[in-house]
């Protein structure tokens, strides 16, 4: 018989240092409809290394806004954040694009 297949698999890590900051929220305010109003208002929060936050509430509740305002994909309409040197964040869309 010919040659063997080879089914291993490789998957590259590399590890970056967690420094001491890791994000500070300072009354961070989100608008995404003027007319509407804010929907976060003087948001002020530190988050430390080894946090693990929950996000729970009924549907329209903003838990994706937050999310989106935290990994700065949306903008603040006022307010600060401020992210430590060693912060990446990885998104998953709730709604996957098209495919074509």
């Amino acid at each position: 018989s010919g040659p063997k297949a080879d089914h291993r698999a490789q998957f590259g890590t590399s590890m970056t240092r967690l420094g001491t900051k890791v994000m500070l929220l300072e009354e961070c305010a989100v608008t995404t409809d003027p007319s509407r109003g804010p929907i976060f208002e003087d948001l002020t929060y530190e988050f430390a290394p080894g946090d693990r936050i929950g996000v729970v509430g009924p549907n329209g509740a903003g838990k994706s806004t937050l999310l989106q305002m935290l990994s700065g994909r949306l903008p603040l309409a006022h307010g600060s954040r401020d992210l430590g040197e060693t912060i990446q964040f990885g998104f998953l869309e709730q709604e996957p694009p098209e495919v074509p």
